[in-house]
């Protein structure tokens, strides 16, 4: 993919979708300040009040040693997102369950397909030999002849093309033929899941939880005008990192007391004029600030942040040894945390058992006042 075209893509289209974090929708806010009361309540008492909590409680009950359930959040961030399946890896060789994913872009390229069980070996192969690459955009896309000038890519804006230069079925498809043939619906996955998408009709952020993984996953990473927008549920959907790249909010959103969130930002660091010499570094630049200044306020919901040392690795590239050091990265990242995971996901178990004692104490109390009537 021209790496040139396809950076001039994502910054112009972040800049129309992207707003500020405390803008988020007054809908979306009051759901998760919702949801968070409901987890309260759910520690304090033995009634079961919503069919949501109702969801989680069954789940809890499914799990061996009254284990508290951990939910990730995974970010967008284009080849620097090989970062998550470091982190997947070393989560797998440490022990650490995870019963959740909510992924953007290419977090939720990553997560969906480790939900369905496709090796994460099988991940990173396509990753690196390009065919991932080719899937999302044909040549003639990634052509350098189709970037020749400013004059070009106008003229090019100016045909109708329904919102994109291609209809992201080939991609569908690529994804469609990875996937085990019983873990081809969202609901179906070893691992629950949802992907993030932005609605074009409305500007809001929604969460993908039912119907076709590979649909949902094209709509979470269709870049305004590369790939055109996905028709879903009566919306227009395109990439989720518009509006919430980093999807903390939709992880917390399971029900899971211990939400990690992956973010694969490159760190803010000053640079040079020298270093801001081409169209595509400058497009970098600024989508990488962009992102980093919208994902800090999502990472304030998490329990836990891992962030790997990714500088250096463009948010769009077709060296594959930028997949490989993103990829170490992440293990490296994931394996510093793991003292602070295991010690959440021990004080989440004691307060569970803690709810559980009063809960059984305020039972027995009930019962010996019947008795004494």
């Amino acid at each position: 993919m021209n790496s040139k075209l396809i950076s001039v893509a994502v910054t112009s289209a972040m800049a129309a979708c992207t707003v500020s974090p405390l803008e988020l929708s007054a809908a979306n806010t009051s759901k998760s300040r919702a949801h968070l009361t409901n987890n309260a309540a759910r520690a304090e008492s033995a009634f079961v009040t919503s069919e949501e909590t109702k969801d989680v409680a069954v789940s809890s009950a499914r799990r061996k040693n009254r284990r508290p359930l951990v939910a990730l959040a995974l970010g967008g961030g284009g080849v620097r997102g090989a970062a998550h399946i470091g982190v997947l890896r070393a989560f797998g060789r440490a022990g650490i369950e995870i019963d959740s994913i909510a992924g953007c872009s290419m977090g939720a390229l990553v997560g969906g397909l480790y939900s369905a069980g496709v090796p994460l070996s099988e991940i990173e192969g396509m990753m690196k030999d390009g065919s991932l690459q080719r899937a999302y955009a044909p040549w003639w896309v990634r052509s350098k002849l189709f970037n020749r000038s400013a004059v070009a890519w106008a003229s090019l804006l100016g045909f109708k093309c329904n919102g994109g230069l291609v209809s992201g079925k080939r991609y569908a498809r690529f994804i469609e033929k990875l996937l085990p043939p019983t873990k081809r619906n969202i609901e179906d996955l070893d691992v629950e899941f949802c992907a993030v998408v932005t609605n074009l009709l409305d500007g809001k952020s929604y969460k993908l939880s039912k119907g076709n993984l590979a649909q949902a996953l094209l709509a979470s990473s269709a870049i305004p005008p590369i790939v055109k927008p996905v028709k879903m549920n009566g919306a227009l959907y395109v990439d989720g990192g518009c509006r919430a790249n980093l999807p903390t909010v939709s992880a917390r959103q399971f029900g899971a007391p211990v939400v990690i969130a992956v973010s694969v930002d490159e760190e803010l660091q000053d640079v040079t004029t020298k270093q801001l010499s081409t169209v595509a570094s400058v497009a970098n630049r600024v989508a990488t600030i962009m992102l980093s200044v919208a994902d800090h306020f999502h990472e304030q919901k998490a329990d836990i942040v891992i962030a790997p040392n990714l500088s250096g690795i463009p948010i769009l590239s077709a060296n594959k040894d930028f997949v490989s050091r993103a990829v170490l990265a992440g293990e490296e990242a994931a394996k510093a945390k793991l003292p602070e995971i295991k010690a959440a996901i021990e004080r989440a178990q004691n307060e569970i058992y803690a709810a559980e004692q009063r809960r059984d104490r305020g039972l027995a109390a009930k019962e010996r006042k019947e008795v004494s009537r």
